[in-house]
C-alpha cells in the first residue's frame, strides 16, 4: 500500500511507500517509526479516514460486519460533562440495539478500572485517566478494531505501562466471540514495555516497512542479514536509529527489500525465476529480489476499507440536543456572559437615551410652534427624532453582534470533537446540525429579549394604544438574531480549520452590511450595484422592518400626544424678514439650522406620515417584505450550511 498527497512545493510527495502487512484480532501491535516517516497516515489509512491519494489493497479477511474505532493523539474530551454522563452520551448514540445504557456505562468504568473518576468531570482527572475515558468512550459500541494515535503520549512511565497493560486485557477479553484487535502508534518505548506487545511493525524515514513481526525475535531477525543489535543495547531504541538512518541508509534498505520480499510469500503468484547460479549464487538472488519486488506493483489495487454505519437519526438527534442543552447551559463564560452583557447594555442604553426618546413622532404636531420659539424648537424635535433613530439602529445592531458572536466562539471549537465523533461512526452530519440549529433557536429566541424588550419599554417607543407594534418589533429583532446566528455558523463551517480567521471575517462583516444598511446612505440613493447587493443584507430589512413597525402604519393619526391640529403653514411661522434675520445672527447656526431644515422642510406636509419615515423612504409594505426576507435569508444561510460542513467533513476526510 503507498498514499501520496499533493504537496504546495513540488508536485506529489509520498508519505507511505509501498508497504505490505498485516495485524491480527487478539493482538495489540505497536507501528515504530521515527518522526514523519507516516505512522499517523498510515491508521488514517486502515481506518477508511484517508481514501484519496491512497494506492494498493486494504483488506479484512472476514465477511462479518466490524465495527472500528479512532483515538486520536489529542484527548476530546468535553471538560463540560463528567465521566459518566459523557459514557451515557456516547451509549445512547452509538448503540443501535436496544442496550441498557447504565448497565453498559457501569461495565465499562469497572472494565478499564476508572470508577474512581466516574462523577468527576474530565478536566479535573489526570492524564492517565483521561486516556482511559478516551478508550472507554469507543468501547460502549464494542468495537472489533481499536486504532490508537500516540495513546502514550505525555504520560509517565508507570501510567504508560498501566495504559498498556489495559490495552493488553482488552484484547483478550472477547465481546460475542470476537476477539479485539488493537493497533496503536507508540513513541520510543523502553525495553521492558517494548515486549509486551503481540507484534510490533517499524517504519523507517522513508514511509517503509523495515520488519514486522514479535518483538523478542527481531534481534535474530536483524542479525541474519547482518544488522546486528550491540550488547546491552536497548532493541526499540537501535531499530528506531536504524530506521533513521543513523547507522546508515544501507541497513534500512535492505531490511525493507527483505520485507518486500517476504509479504510477496502471502500473495498467490504461477511464476518462478529459475537461475543455474554459474556466475555465483549472488546474482539470481539480487535478480529474485528486484523481480519480487516489482511484482509488487502488478497487484491490483483496491482499498476495501469504507467504513459504513447505520444511524438512528431521531433518536440521535433528541441526544444531541438534550447534550448540547447542558453544554451550554454549563458554559459560564458563554452563556452566563451574555446574559450579564444583555442586561448591563440595556442599562446603559435606558440611561443614555432615557424614557422620552421614544415619544416623538416625526409628525406635524410635533412641529406646531410660536414663531419666536420655531428655530430652537424645529432643532430640539430633529434632533430628538435622530437620536431615538439611532437608538434603534443601536438595539439592532448589538442583537446582530451578541447573536452572531456566540456562534462565532462556539462552533469552530467544536468541530474537533465533532469530526472525532463523526468518524467514529456516532452520528451523522444532519444529526449533529439540526440538534446544534434547535439548540442555537432555542438561545436565540430567549436571551435577546433580555435586552429587546427592556430597551423598548425603557426608551419609551410607542406602543400603548397598538401594542401590535411591540410585537412585531420584537419579532423583527428575534428574526434578526436568527439569521445572524446563520451567518456566524456559515462562516464557521467554511473556516472551521481556523478558528480565528472565522471569528475575525465573521466580525468584520458588520461593516459592509452596515455601511450598506441604508442609514449612512439611503439604499434608493445608492448606485444600482450597491443598491441591488442589499437584498441579502439582514441589517437592512430589520432596520425597514423596526422602522417601519414603530412609525409606520398611520402613527400620526395613532399618536395620542397633544390634539390634532392643522398641516403647517411654513410661510406663517417663519417670514423672509425672520429667515435673513437669523442667517444675520451671531447667537444661531445657521448652517445647523438650514441643514436641519433641508432634512426636515419638505416632509412634514402629510399628517398621516412620519417624518422619519419620509426621510428613509420606508413604507408601511417594507415591514412585510423585511420579515419574509429575513425568513429568506434566515433558511439559505441555514441549508448553505449545513451542504458547506457536509462538504468540508468529506474534504477533511480525504
Amino acid at each position: 500500500m503507498s498514499y501520496r498527497v499533493s504537496h504546495h512545493i513540488i508536485r506529489e510527495k509520498t508519505i507511505i511507500n509501498g508497504i505490505s502487512g498485516y495485524f491480527r484480532s487478539g493482538q495489540i501491535t505497536a507501528i515504530l517509526g521515527p518522526s514523519g516517516c507516516g505512522k499517523s497516515s498510515l491508521l488514517n489509512c486502515l481506518a477508511g479516514i484517508k481514501k484519496k491519494g491512497v494506492f494498493g489493497s486494504i483488506s479484512i479477511t472476514t465477511k462479518k460486519k466490524l465495527k472500528i474505532s479512532v483515538i486520536g493523539q489529542e484527548d476530546r474530551l468535553d471538560p463540560r460533562l463528567s465521566v459518566r454522563e459523557a459514557l451515557n452520551y456516547a451509549s445512547r448514540l452509538k448503540s443501535l440495539d436496544k442496550t441498557d445504557h447504565k448497565l453498559n456505562v457501569n461495565a465499562i468504568l469497572k472494565r478499564l478500572d476508572i470508577e474512581s473518576c466516574a462523577d468527576v468531570r474530565a478536566k479535573r482527572c489526570s492524564g492517565g485517566q483521561r486516556k482511559r475515558v478516551s478508550i472507554a468512550l469507543e468501547l460502549v459500541s464494542r468495537p472489533n478494531i481499536l486504532i490508537l494515535d500516540e495513546p502514550t503520549s505525555g504520560l509517565d512511565t508507570s501510567t504508560t505501562w498501566q495504559l498498556i497493560n489495559t490495552l493488553l486485557d482488552l484484547t483478550q477479553q472477547s465481546e460475542k466471540g470476537q476477539p479485539m484487535a488493537v493497533v496503536a502508534t507508540i513513541h520510543q518505548p523502553s525495553g521492558k514495555l517494548f515486549n509486551l506487545f503481540h507484534s510490533v511493525y517499524i517504519m523507517s524515514y522513508d514511509g517503509q516497512c523495515i520488519y514486522q513481526g514479535t518483538p523478542q525475535s527481531m534481534v535474530n531477525f536483524m542479525a541474519q542479514y547482518g544488522v546486528k543489535c550491540p550488547k546491552f543495547h536497548n532493541p526499540s531504541d537501535y531499530i528506531l536509529e536504524v530506521a533513521s538512518k543513523e547507522h546508515g541508509i544501507g541497513k534500512p534498505m535492505l531490511l525493507t527489500s527483505i520485507m518486500k520480499i517476504e509479504a510477496l510469500d502471502l500473495i498467490p503468484h504461477e511464476h518462478k525465476i529459475v537461475a543455474s547460479k554459474e556466475h555465483g549464487i549472488g546474482k539470481p538472488m539480487l535478480l529474485t529480489s528486484i523481480m519480487k519486488i516489482e511484482a509488487l506493483d502488478l497487484i491490483p489495487h483496491e482499498h476495501k476499507i469504507v467504513p459504513h454505519f447505520k444511524y438512528n437519526t431521531c433518536s440521535d438527534i433528541w441526544t444531541l440536543t438534550k447534550r448540547s442543552f447542558v453544554l451550554s447551559y454549563r458554559d459560564i463564560w458563554l452563556l452566563h456572559l451574555r446574559i450579564v452583557a444583555n442586561i448591563a447594555t440595556v442599562l446603559l442604553l435606558v440611561g443614555f437615551w432615557g424614557p422620552e426618546s421614544g415619544k416623538l413622532s416625526g409628525c406635524p404636531d410635533n412641529f406646531v410652534v410660536d414663531g419666536a420659539d420655531f428655530v430652537k424648537t424645529f432643532e430640539r424635535v430633529a434632533d430628538k427624532l435622530n437620536e431615538n433613530f439611532a437608538c434603534l439602529v443601536f438595539v439592532v445592531m448589538f442583537t446582530w453582534f451578541g447573536a452572531i458572536f456566540a456562534v462565532l466562539l462556539t462552533f469552530p471549537a467544536e468541530m474537533h470533537t465533532f469530526l472525532k465523533e463523526y468518524r467514529n461512526g456516532w452520528y451523522s452530519v444532519y444529526s449533529y446540525y439540526m440538534a446544534k440549529v434547535i439548540v442555537d433557536t432555542f438561545w436565540q429566541l430567549t436571551i435577546p429579549l433580555l435586552m429587546i424588550i427592556p430597551a423598548f419599554v425603557g426608551t419609551g417607543q410607542f406602543y400603548e394604544t397598538e401594542r401590535w407594534r411591540f410585537h412585531y418589533f420584537i419579532a423583527i429583532c428575534l428574526l434578526l438574531a436568527l439569521s445572524s446566528t446563520s451567518m456566524g455558523l456559515i462562516v464557521s463551517a467554511y473556516l472551521m480549520d481556523s478558528p480565528t480567521a472565522a471569528a475575525f471575517i465573521g466580525i468584520v462583516t458588520a461593516f459592509p452590511l452596515f455601511l450598506f444598511s441604508g442609514f449612512m446612505i439611503p439604499v434608493k440613493d445608492m448606485p444600482n450595484g450597491f443598491r441591488h447587493s442589499t437584498w441579502g443584507n439582514f441589517i437592512r430589512f430589520t432596520l425597514e422592518g423596526t422602522t417601519t413597525a414603530i412609525y409606520g402604519f398611520n402613527r400620526c393619526r395613532a399618536d395620542p400626544i397633544g390634539p390634532k391640529k392643522a398641516p403647517i403653514d411654513w410661510g406663517s411661522l417663519i417670514t423672509e424678514q425672520q429667515m435673513t434675520a437669523i442667517l444675520a445672527s451671531d447667537h444661531i447656526n445657521a448652517d445647523a439650522l438650514m441643514n436641519t431644515m433641508s432634512l426636515f422642510s419638505g416632509q412634514v406636509s402629510d399628517e398621516a406620515q412620519s417624518v422619519i419615515m419620509t426621510k428613509m423612504d420606508y413604507h408601511d409594505n417594507d415591514m412585510y417584505r423585511a420579515i419574509v426576507m429575513l425568513v429568506v435569508i434566515m433558511v439559505v444561510l441555514k441549508v448553505g450550511t449545513y451542504f458547506i460542513l457536509l462538504r468540508k467533513v468529506k474534504t477533511v476526510d480525504a
